[in-house]
């Protein structure tokens, strides 16, 4: 057997831990998973709530996602941290199609169609407990993205973004 073979066996525990991939397809530390969920790998929303469990106040959280495609996060989220959360911001640059749109049934959460940028001066600095950025992968993109968000992040508050190791989106890690 290979020294690599004997490596990845022998680091796989660590590995699995590390990735959340606990016994009983735990993938969310913080907070049970509902049968329905537990089938899932350990996706940014499942790291999402636990940033969210571990490192907001206990109320009063206010969330914004730039990127938010049809608002599957925002549904977990407020699945699961609906103690935690007031109000979540959802940007995106278009409006979800129809037919895999989570967002607009959800009681607490506001679509914001519009660019990035434009979007981002529609609040005041230091108004969210964490911004999550997940919209266009290109360097520029995402610089622009941090430098029109980052002051809109509450002292202490979380940024966050989707994509960072990837491969395919090598300028998200640049930026």
């Amino acid at each position: 057997m290979g020294l690599a073979r004997r490596l990845r066996r022998r680091l796989k525990p660590v590995r699995n831990h590390i990735r959340g991939y606990l016994p009983g397809r735990l993938v969310q530390r913080s907070v049970p998973l509902e049968p329905e969920d537990r089938e899932l790998k350990r996706r940014r929303h499942h790291v999402l709530v636990d940033l969210i469990t571990e490192h907001c106040p206990a109320s009063g959280v206010l969330i914004g996602e730039v990127g938010t495609h049809a608002g599957y996060n925002a549904y977990h989220l407020l699945k699961y941290c609906s103690r935690q959360i007031a109000r979540f911001y959802a940007v995106d640059i278009q409006r979800p199609d129809p037919d895999f749109d989570f967002i607009t049934d959800l009681e607490r959460a506001e679509l914001i169609i519009g660019s990035s940028d434009e979007c981002a001066k529609r609040f005041d600095d230091e108004f969210f407990d964490l911004v999550f950025i997940d919209a266009d992968h290109s360097e520029d993109a995402v610089h622009n993205d941090l430098r029109a968000w980052l002051p809109k992040v509450k002292t202490g508050g979380l940024i966050s973004g989707h994509d960072y190791g990837s491969h395919n989106h090598p300028g998200v890690k640049t930026a």
